[in-house]
């Protein structure tokens, strides 16, 4: 009995360990050949003929950092059935080492992970940009204007939740945010539609695949859609999206325009970059402060659907859920006022 398994460990244990292992050498042997950084993407003019970025550098992540995001992603696996991770012993140890981040820990695994990672320095801040042209938005007439809906909606808010996620399959503070949204709007009068459909489970990875269908459906059902908003929290510090206004703290409104890339064309980017800019400068005139800007990306975000669509991303998951609600009690001032303009 103790020969057939001593013979397993030398013939099956041993070779898999050595082999996993001389993986994670090649690949920091690629690290370490990989450049810092990346050349500046060419700049874009926006419908009136401004430059919408002067300088797109890092906007996407380098090769570097690509390769230790993905790194994680081999032992990490998101899900309720098998816990808040899979990835345990000397190999997650090794991981820990050479990229950071813990696989035991679903926190520090998500934090690498698509859409945002706050590591990488992608942010591109548009608010001292030229005003873009004139927006149409047309009048509130009774029908829905507004569509909500959370591609990652497991996101929640430590402070009050206790932890980032909830557990796979169930919705998290984000989604109540979205509906306290909606509520906002309607005692304005202007009327919303919000999706609870889960998308970022069981295949945290293949979640804008899955809410590209929910925003498909929506503007079918929904002919009338003015905006359609894909609602998020950050993963950045507290410090950067926490604001006081009239006496109480809020979390700030970033707005992520998509611009597409080679493949996944974006037509509607620019129309969506000054529904953005519209919303920001209104923003800024009411409640100073509650906007963290605009953030350019090579992405797609499923905004290609609509004219009028954006992803908002409110506070981060160092904020809480009340200061997010109170962010969306003044952004529905602020749409209410633009859709009745």
């Amino acid at each position: 009995m103790w020969e057939k398994k001593s013979c397993r460990i030398i013939w099956w244990e041993f070779p898999r360990k050595i082999g996993a292992v001389l993986l994670l050498v090649v690949m920091a042997v690629i690290l370490w050949q990989l450049p810092a950084e990346e050349e500046a993407v060419p700049v874009i003019a926006d419908g009136s003929g401004q430059s919408v970025q002067t300088d797109t550098r890092q906007l996407l992540p380098t090769g570097k950092e690509s390769l230790m995001a993905v790194m994680p992603t081999m032992s990490a696996y998101y899900g309720r059935d098998r816990g808040r991770s899979v990835a345990v012993g000397w190999l997650g140890e090794m991981i820990a080492v050479g990229t950071g981040v813990r696989t035991d820990d679903l926190v520090s695994v998500l934090s690498m992970h698509f859409p945002y990672a706050p590591q990488l320095p992608v942010r591109a801040v548009s608010r001292n940009e030229p005003q873009a042209a004139p927006i149409f938005m047309p009048k509130v007439s009774g029908e829905v204007c507004v569509g909500i809906y959370h591609t990652h909606t497991a996101e929640s808010f430590v402070p009050s939740f206790g932890k980032s996620h909830a557990a796979g399959g169930e919705c998290g503070e984000i989604v109540e945010v979205g509906e306290f949204l909606a509520r906002s709007l309607a005692e304005k009068g202007v009327r919303a539609v919000q999706s609870k459909k889960v998308h970022d489970y069981p295949n945290f990875m293949q979640a804008y695949g899955a809410s590209e269908k929910t925003a498909t459906e929506m503007i079918g059902a929904h002919p009338s859609l003015d905006v359609l908003f894909d609602i998020h929290r950050d993963a950045s510090k507290r410090d950067n999206v926490a604001v006081t206004i009239d006496g109480k703290t809020a979390a700030k409104v970033l707005i992520v325009v998509a611009q597409g890339q080679d493949g996944l064309p974006q037509p509607h980017w620019q129309e969506n970059y000054r529904l953005a800019k519209a919303i920001e400068q209104k923003m800024e005139a009411m409640y100073p402060g509650l906007s963290a800007g605009i953030q350019l990306t090579k992405w797609r975000y499923n905004q290609h659907l609509h004219p009028h669509s954006l992803l908002l991303e409110i506070g981060s998951h160092e904020t809480s859920k009340g200061e997010a609600m109170r962010s969306m009690k003044l952004l529905a001032d602020v749409l209410a006022q633009m859709l009745s303009e």
